[in-house]
């Protein structure tokens, strides 16, 4: 039984996914190089300052240092361990793309499938097309050949 839906499915997860660890990699190292940029905060602090509401305190480069200083290490790590999270479920996510092409494998296709949703973050798109392929995945059975 050709399966193309299920594997459109869980090629598009794969794809989202591999988007993910792009992006979240990408912020990642912007916000470091943010982060030991020592003209960064001065340079934000005077653009935020131009462009305020009258009435409203000034942004000073120090608060905002302290700010960057408070929040990157709750950012470095929940980030990295995202994209970490993003890898293992692409891995997953080929491994069962690869067994299921072979109809006996569907139930361990789908279970792999929804572990695949499952790092990649209970609700997120990937996941939900990962679900959509394991369901697929479960449901539909092979039709048995017409003899004649």
């Amino acid at each position: 039984m050709k399966r193309t839906v299920e594997k459109v499915f869980g090629i598009a997860g794969i794809l989202c996914n591999l988007i993910a660890i792009g992006l979240g990699g990408l912020f990642l190292v912007g916000f470091n190089g943010i982060k030991n940029d020592p003209n960064f905060a001065n340079d934000f602090a005077n653009i935020q300052n131009e462009m305020k509401d009258p009435g409203t305190e000034n942004v000073t480069p120090e608060d905002l240092q302290s700010l960057l200083d408070a929040v990157s290490p709750f950012m470095g790590t929940f980030g990295w361990i995202l994209v970490i999270c993003f890898i293992i479920s692409t891995i997953i996510g080929i491994a069962a793309m690869i067994l299921g092409s072979k109809p006996e494998k569907a139930q361990l296709t789908g279970i792999l499938l929804i572990v695949a949703g499952i790092f990649a973050g209970i609700i997120t798109i990937t996941s939900i097309l990962f679900y959509i392929a394991a369901i697929m995945f479960f449901v539909r059975k092979p039709s048995e050949e017409m003899k004649e």
